[in-house]
């Protein structure tokens, strides 16, 4: 968050059990390795030079920094045997490194826009980007007629890109892959949330309910269910085989199931800005199972 800082907790008790300080700057975005040994971040200087940072969970030091993007870092994520990392950010390009050194390995380049999010396939062979006019230039239009956005589909192996999702809302927010692999979710705006066949680039459902454009989405573990949030910080917890919505709560930024799919972590607070780690019973809107409070926290 803005007070540099990365903050780990354990579930069961709510204890904080380890703080990583000496970030470089405002995190945009956060993602465990599969291992849970490490952490990679998106981060920006207040200059807005972006750059990611590797670090050792059980010792809570980075290992190891990241520069070569121009501009802001919006979206990482490791890839599934946890040797790379995906990024993407306002030079509107989509770079891979090694996890293990920082060294670059391929450049993504095609996007119009700023690539808002990145996202690996279960299976490591395919990375999904999208593009928007980025949320931290404020709330993205609702006109669709502006932006006509895209989620683009790559090939890891040969880096070339192999299918375009057409995102008629426009501003993609967040890219979330179904846990099968043969579906992904897009956040995008006018509140919609778009689940696509990867395979065929069809669109099979669009889940409808947020009045805002949609800053984030997760699927359970079984492909299920999907919980969203969105501009107005109005979390939806969704069927997805009956579109119907389950449940809606007010008040979260950012949301993410636990492996097992039966909890989900919410990041709550007052205005724009956020103090405390909320995890619920995804049966049960009102079964908070821990939250965790930190005064020094400003932004989760």
């Amino acid at each position: 968050g803005i007070d540099e800082a990365i903050q780990i907790w354990d579930v069961e008790s709510g204890e904080r059990i380890q703080t990583m300080k000496n970030v470089l700057g405002w995190l945009h975005s956060l993602t465990w390795s599969d291992d849970e040994a490490k952490i990679v971040t998106a981060e920006s200087d207040y200059i807005y030079s972006g750059y990611l940072t590797i670090w050792d969970v059980v010792h809570g030091v980075p290992t190891s920094t990241v520069e070569g993007h121009r501009g802001r870092v919006h979206s990482v994520d490791w890839s599934p045997d946890g040797a790379y990392i995906v990024s993407g950010g306002v030079d509107r390009t989509v770079r891979v490194w090694k996890a293990t050194n920082g060294e670059l390995v391929t450049t993504l380049e095609g996007h119009t826009d700023q690539v808002t999010s990145v996202a690996w396939s279960p299976d490591g062979r395919l990375i999904a980007s999208g593009q928007g006019e980025g949320f931290w230039d404020g709330p993205p239009s609702f006109d669709s007629s502006v932006s006509k956005d895209s989620v683009y589909i790559w090939d890891t192996e040969n880096s070339d890109l192999i299918r375009t999702l057409d995102i008629p809302t426009g501003n993609v927010g967040s890219i979330a892959w179904c846990p099968d692999g043969e579906r992904v979710a897009v956040g995008g705006g006018m509140g919609s949330i778009l689940i696509f066949d990867v395979n065929t680039g069809c669109l099979l459902d669009s889940l409808e309910g947020h009045e805002d454009v949609i800053w984030d989405v997760s699927w359970s573990s079984e492909g299920s269910t999907l919980v969203s949030t969105d501009y107005n910080w109005m979390v939806t917890v969704w069927d997805v085989d009956t579109g119907e919505s389950l449940s809606t709560i007010g008040n979260r930024k950012k949301v993410s199931f636990s492996p097992d799919g039966t909890l989900i972590a919410e990041a709550t607070g007052i205005g724009m800005y956020t103090d405390r780690l909320r995890v619920r019973n995804i049966t049960d809107r009102d079964a908070t199972v821990s939250t965790y409070e930190a005064k020094d926290v400003e932004y989760v």
